[in-house]
């Protein structure tokens, strides 16, 4: 957990914050310490382990592309010096993600508490007028590949009907966003 909880911070804020969440996960007393010893191994430390790297990596993804103004046309042009690391922190965060999903059934919390994020970043970001065309790479992308670990060991449809609605939140959003700009409707409308 040391490793993901200083790649957050440090990606959330600068390296001395990533230093001290890092060291503060290390010493943190509790129950997350009694399951995670050696000898004793539970579930719950796969969890949290997995939900921490899925999460550094979706973090990296979208900051890269956002900084960067990742957009479709850099995909159709294939503009490797843009695209290339996002592309791969996504994939990563699907892949964790997935993992994550084939852990415990209850990870649909996780994936509910991102496509949160998601409508209220693609909704700050149309009413700023500023392209959501990353973060519907990004987020397509990631839940894409959860939902491909996800459906090689799937536990319930529910869980996999749940993971096609948050693959397909991201595209709708950007569709409606597209949509509204295209036609010149307030972004008013778009909440």
């Amino acid at each position: 957990m040391v490793v993901p909880v200083f790649f957050i911070g440090k990606a959330l804020f600068n390296k001395w914050v990533g230093v001290l969440a890092a060291g503060l996960v290390a010493i943190m007393p509790g129950e997350y310490v009694s399951r995670t010893m050696l000898g004793s191994s539970d579930n719950p430390v796969a969890e949290v382990f997995f939900t921490a790297v899925a999460l550094a990596f979706l973090i990296w993804a979208i900051k890269i592309a956002s900084q960067n103004q990742m957009t479709f046309s850099h995909i159709l042009k294939r503009d490797w010096k843009v695209i290339l690391k996002p592309l791969i922190f996504s994939l990563c965060a699907g892949l964790f993600l997935g993992f994550y999903l084939a852990t415990w059934q209850g990870a649909l919390l996780f994936v509910f508490i991102i496509a949160l994020y998601l409508i209220v970043q693609f909704i700050i970001n149309h009413v700023k007028h500023k392209s959501n065309d990353y973060l519907c790479i990004i987020s397509g992308i990631t839940f894409l590949f959860g939902l491909i670990i996800l459906l090689i060991n799937p536990f319930t449809t529910d869980v996999t009907i749940a993971m096609v609605l948050a693959f397909l939140l991201p595209l709708v959003l950007y569709g409606i966003s597209k949509f509204m700009s295209l036609r010149g409707l307030s972004t008013f409308y778009y909440p």
